[in-house]
Order: C-alpha cells, then structure tokens, then sequence
C-alpha cells in the first residue's frame, strides 16, 4: 500500500548531533531511498532556523510576518494559542479530547499569518541533503519553540500531521512535544528510559523537560514503538508500563568513514574518548583511570575526549579541574564529521564506560576503523557489542585502569578486538533497519484504516 507518511525531523536541526542525530539521518537516508513506493513529509520547526542557519530575520521571513511583527504579539501566535485552546471556531467538543468519537477540529495556518512551510531544497540546511530524493518534501515552520511546545504541553494543539497537510501515518525518532490527531496512526523510537532509571544523573531542569515533554503519554499514542536494544525493551516494558507485543526491536545500522582517506592523528600513542560530557558517560572514572595506568607505563599515553559539552555545566566544569591536574587529558570539543573518524582511526584504543546505554554508536564506529574498544559491561553495550569488547565495571576505575593497560600492553588481545570488532561493526546495517521499519509503517497502516477505506483501491 502506497502510504503518506510525515516524519518529525527535529532532531536533525541540532548543529552538533549526537547519537539521536547519527540515528535520525541514517535510518532517514535508508527509509527515502528503500521506501520509494511512498511520499515523506518531512516535519521541521525553528523560529530562528535553528543553530545551522544564524539567528537573524532574513527578509523573506520579515515580509512573512508582515506588519504583526512589528507589534508585541505577532498574529500568527494569537491565532495559533486561539485555536489550539478551543476558541469559538474550533470546533472541538471538549479541550484535548483525543477520544476516536471526538469530534475532529481542522488547524489551518493561513500564509498571511504565519510563516508558509517550505518545501524541497529550501528547507532547514540540515535537511537540504534529502531533497535529492524526488518521494521527499520538507514543510519548515517559524514557530517559537517556547510557544509552541507550551501550546503542546498544555492543549495537545497543534496537531502535527495536520501542519503537513494530512498524513497516513507519523514517524517520531525520538521523544519530543508531539500532537497528533486521533485516527492517525504513530511509530516512535525510544532509546532509552535513562530518565527513568537513572534519575539521579539528570538535573532538577532536565527531569522538569522530561515531565513537560511526557514520554509515557507519547508511548500511549503511539501504535508501535521502536527501539534499538533488547535491553531498552525490557525497560520500556517494565518503567512506562507498555505491552512487549507494542516494543519492536530493530537495530540500526553503523555508518562508516566518509570517502577518502583518513587523516589519523598525528600525536604520541593516545586512546580516544567520544561522548557528550555528562555524569551518564562516566568520562571522570576514564580520567582517574588514564593517571593511574601512566603511573606504571614508561611513555604516558594520551587521553583524547571529543564530544559536546552536556547539560550540565557543574560535571562538564568538574571535568575540565581534573583535566588542569593531568596534562594527559585532552578536551577537543565538538569536531566535524571527518576529524571523528581521525581521531577514532589514530587510536590505540576506545573507551566507553557509559552507566546507561540504549545502543552506543560510537564503540562500533571504532570498531568499524579498527580500533579495540574497552566498554561498560552495563546495559546494552555487551549485547551490542557482543564478543569484539574487552569488558570493566564502569564504577570501578581501577578496573577501567586494568582493562586499559590490557588492550594497550598486549598485541595478540589487540590483534583479536580488532579483527573481532571489524566484524562485528558489520552486522549492521541501515537497509535491513529501514525494511523492518517499513514493514512495520505497512503493518500498523493496515491495522488503523479508517472505516470505508479498501486498501486495494
């Protein structure tokens, strides 16, 4: 069956993607070239255009305001809190009533009093790359996050699926602010539920986010739910209380190196941390772990950390006083996509010693360039991973110390993580994650036709 499917794009509009981010553009590549019978919308909100395109009102975006924005409260967002509250042309039968029997209420959003949707190539430029795909368009709105989320949070307005023109189903690849009118069926990804099970790792303001955001209400709208690890499951299953029958488990695929050759860097013998800085990944037990391991190695090796810096400001501060006390450590930051590879290629070694993880692209990413990888012997990572990591206790940093001095002191365990890792990078893929995907978007579409629909027409 020929399906309309709307895809929520957001998470690609972060400048420095993370794993979501890594997930969202490959399996979004795979789903655009694979599903080709079908259309994606593509669903994309930033009132400023998002950290890829600068803050500033272009002209095109003045004129589309027009002269409400000149005023204290542009029209657009009078009339979109009007109708997302139920005002005297709403139409609905009673506020955030999602009752199959409801009453429908149609959201429009006239061009004169909001920014139109843009279509094809001149969508957000983190997404201009997919309209090389003739089944793909891109509706960009202008909406003020802060607004439009609270008008989510709090109505359950606007439905998304109605801001693209009316879709047959909607894909959502991570937990986010999500309307979506009833009889619409839903797909979403759920990494992991770390916020449920590791509360005490997130900060007062990102449990707040969590609790706005309401992944339980989003897993009780959606029709199937994806996620990435047997181990996610059975927390998805236990902690939001969802059937196992609704918690599909479809591994994603691990990208490999951009073409060409890779530049490794050119430094003394060095191991490579890449993760966000935040106290989930654990990255102070690797700091502690790298000084005790050059207290006993004739030439002291190298600790270079690539990642963004986290949410919190108190752990990503605390990391960088340990890192003034050991000249070892290395912060890179952010990097480009070319410079991760180096940095993963020129490694002696990874570590990755994560409390929590629901998959963990980045242990198979050094895998894929031949790098032994050390990892937490936690959560899902031994189930990812499988026989290609040299295992330790994330709590234990002297166990982190052994299994580093280890992997860099013996050649033959070398040898074997190495071509054990290369191995195993390569029983994922993105094309079968995307036919699996698909056969489920075919299986809950079937399952939620609308009365008087025949599929064979």
């Amino acid at each position: 069956e020929i399906m309309r499917i709307g895809i929520d794009a957001r998470p690609l509009l972060d400048g420095q993607a993370s794993g979501v981010g890594t997930y969202a553009r490959g399996i979004f590549e795979a789903l655009f070239r694979l599903g080709t019978e079908h259309s994606f919308i593509l669903f994309s909100n930033a009132f400023r255009g998002g950290v890829t395109t600068g803050g500033s009102l272009t002209a095109e975006r003045k004129l589309a305001f027009g002269a409400a924005a000149c005023t204290g409260r542009p029209a657009w967002s009078r009339e979109l809190f009007k109708r997302a509250s139920g005002g005297p042309s709403a139409g609905r039968s009673s506020a955030g009533d999602d009752r199959p029997g409801a009453a429908r209420r149609t959201v429009s959003f006239p061009p004169d009093s909001l920014p139109a949707g843009r279509q094809g190539s001149a969508g957000e430029p983190a997404l201009e790359s997919f309209s090389k795909y003739q089944n793909v368009r891109i509706k960009s709105f202008r909406i003020p996050n802060k607004l439009f989320h609270a008008s989510i949070a709090l109505t359950r307005r606007p439905y998304i699926d109605e801001m693209l023109g009316g879709v047959d189903l909607m894909f959502f690849p991570n937990i986010h602010f999500v309307a979506v009118s009833p009889r619409v069926p839903v797909v979403s990804v759920f990494f992991d539920v770390s916020y449920l099970t590791h509360r005490g790792l997130l900060s007062a303001k990102r449990r707040a986010w969590h609790r706005l955001v309401n992944p339980r209400r989003l897993a009780e709208r959606s029709n199937a739910i994806v996620t990435l690890s047997r181990h996610s499951k059975e927390n998805i299953v236990t902690h939001v209380g969802v059937a196992p029958d609704r918690v599909h488990v479809i591994p994603p695929g691990c990208s490999e190196p951009p073409p060409g050759h890779l530049s490794p860097l050119k430094q003394d013998t060095y191991i490579a941390v890449l993760s966000d800085l935040e106290p989930r990944k654990n990255i102070n037990s690797v700091i502690e772990a790298v000084r005790r391991v050059n207290m006993n190695l004739f030439e002291p090796v190298r600790c270079v950390i690539v990642g963004r810096e986290g949410w919190n400001t108190s752990y990503v501060k605390a990391l960088h006083r340990l890192a003034e006390k050991n000249p070892s450590i290395e912060f890179r930051g952010y990097v480009s996509e070319q410079e991760k590879w180096n940095v993963l290629a020129g490694a002696k070694a990874f570590v990755y010693a994560s409390f929590e993880e629901g998959f963990g692209f980045p242990p198979l990413e050094a895998m894929r360039v031949g790098t032994p990888v050390i990892a937490s012997s936690l959560a899902s990572l031994p189930e990812v991973l499988g026989n290609a990591a040299f295992y330790v206790n994330p709590y234990d940093a002297s166990e982190i110390a052994h299994g580093l001095s280890a992997v860099l002191t013996d050649a033959s365990l070398q040898e074997t993580l190495i071509a054990r890792g290369r191995e195993r990078a390569t029983l994922y893929s993105w094309d079968r994650s995307a036919r699996s995907i698909l056969q489920l978007f075919h299986n809950v579409g079937s399952a939620c036709l609308p009365v008087g629909r025949n599929p064979h027409i």
